[in-house]
């Protein structure tokens, strides 16, 4: 079979498989119609409202709603564009796609062939699903992750533009979902590999500091950005009491996996045994994004909500690990 030939099997047949398992995720997600509600009260008012103006008694003041953004982009697709069911459905399907493709180019991109890629990819899909409801928030920091993603490799490489790109990017995340903390930290994470891989070599705990210097600017910078939301400096209260806060007797998803099924534990299992064998079969230097994988694997076990961030790292990068291993070549 040609390169081309295989290329096109793998877009039907591993294309296919994630079309339908996504598909059968047609009921609405909730949060969705308070997010569109906000916004229709907002446009009524002429600002955001920091007060629960749908409750019968008092609550909290202020009132922050970190999916407002969400629940802007809905809203204008779904109402003031006038497309309804019919327009939520093609975002959803629009970022999916790029999620998907996302991962199909950034895998190749790290050397992954097409081969290795469909092998792992059902695997994949496994893993993801969950993040793929009708719609949530959760989809964008899916999308986004992508793009920190490339953004890292791209300042990996020493391209300087790559960190300047993701401040902007970093904004309009922030305003979308609660999930830009993922950001935040996974570039955090990004930065402490590139520090221990350099003072694995130099030994040099201040050499090795000053090398990733101009990066640990950057993740300040984003921190600072934070504040550039609606909600200003009451933004930084809320998120603490929403990361600190018990979810686990009421929301199953904020479960671990071994509380949610099996099926997502062996899944989740079986891909941190690959990736540890690919570690017997190259050195941390061949295996750029390590430790990404290792932050999103431990919270995915601690939270399944968090599993299909890691599903999107894991096809991100393991198919590159995976190329040129024992078990691939036999």
């Amino acid at each position: 079979m040609s390169e081309r030939s295989l290329r096109r099997a793998m877009f039907f047949g591993l294309g296919g498989s994630f079309l339908a398992a996504i598909s059968r995720l047609n009921v609405l997600d909730l949060d969705l119609f308070h997010e569109m509600a906000l916004i229709r009260e907002a446009f009524r008012v002429g600002f955001l409202p920091r007060t629960d103006t749908f409750s019968y008694v008092p609550t909290i003041s202020p009132v922050v709603h970190h999916e407002w953004g969400t629940g802007l982009i809905l809203y204008l697709v779904t109402v003031q564009l006038g497309l309804g069911a019919a327009g939520l459905m093609v975002l959803k399907y629009l970022l999916t796609a790029f999620i998907a493709l996302g991962c199909l180019f950034f895998a190749t991109r790290q050397g992954a062939s097409y081969p290795v890629f469909s092998f792992l990819g059902l695997l994949g899909i496994s893993m993801g699903l969950g993040g793929f409801t009708t719609i949530r928030a959760q989809l964008f920091t899916l999308f986004f992750t992508i793009i920190l993603l490339f953004l890292v490799e791209e300042d990996r490489k020493g391209k300087g533009w790559a960190l300047w790109a993701w401040l902007p990017v970093y904004l309009i995340w922030l305003n979308l979902h609660g999930g830009f903390l993922v950001g935040v930290v996974l570039l955090a994470v990004y930065i402490s590999e590139r520090f221990f891989m350099d003072f694995f070599a130099e030994k040099n705990f201040l050499k090795s500091l000053q090398m990733v210097k101009r990066q640990i600017l950057f993740l300040m910078a984003t921190c600072l950005l934070t504040l550039i939301t609606p909600y200003g400096t009451d933004y930084f209260p809320y998120i603490w009491n929403a990361v600190t806060l018990d979810r686990t007797p009421f929301i199953p998803e904020w479960r671990p996996l071994w509380a949610i099924n099996w099926a997502d534990l062996l899944a989740w299992i079986f891909s941190i045994g690959l990736v540890l064998y690919c570690k017997t079969q190259k050195n941390l230097r061949q295996m750029p994004g390590l430790f990404i994988i290792a932050a999103t694997a431990w919270v995915s076990l601690w939270h399944y909500r968090h599993l299909s961030i890691y599903a999107v790292a894991w096809m991100c990068y393991t198919p590159a690990y995976v190329e040129n291993t024992f078990i691939w070549a036999t």
